[in-house]
């Protein structure tokens, strides 16, 4: 269990860490100014230079991937289908909104803490919706075969 979750963490980290690359990507697209907004301005204040505000925000994707990563080890035990999505959503929302405020990718205010959550739920239930659409398929393939089969 311990090296499937060291695996799945190691697996996770780099994830996490090109995930959050694309997405700077895309937002400095979003911006149309030309430039690249690696991390947020007051993050940079924060840190007293952009390039220690980058490697703080890289360092925290990478360890917030390694985190989402081990976690998709909840999917595998006994837990109603039900308790793990409840237990995965909470867990991801105990580490991810923490993040958001420290790496100022939110507004400092309970409005901007509501509206960042909305987003995280948002995303969370399309990713959860389209997962479970994907299995759902798959097991009727197989139970199709099994049936063909008898």
């Amino acid at each position: 269990m311990k090296k499937k979750l060291l695996s799945r963490c190691l697996i996770g980290a780099p994830i996490g860490f090109t995930i959050s690359f694309l997405i700077t990507i895309f937002a400095s697209l979003s911006a149309e100014d030309g430039r690249f907004h690696a991390v947020h301005p007051d993050l940079v204040a924060l840190c007293g230079t952009e390039a220690r505000a980058v490697a703080l925000q890289a360092g925290v994707m990478l360890l917030c991937g390694a985190v989402y990563g081990g976690l998709s080890l909840l999917w595998e035990t006994d837990w109603s289908f039900t308790g793990i999505t409840l237990a995965h959503f909470a867990i991801c929302s105990l580490v991810t909104l923490p993040v958001a405020y420290c790496m100022h990718w939110m507004h400092h205010s309970l409005v901007g803490a509501l509206k960042y959550f909305a987003l995280f739920a948002f995303i969370y239930v399309a990713i959860w919706i389209g997962s479970y659409i994907a299995i759902a398929r798959k097991l009727r393939a197989i139970n199709k075969k099994v049936g063909e089969n008898r």
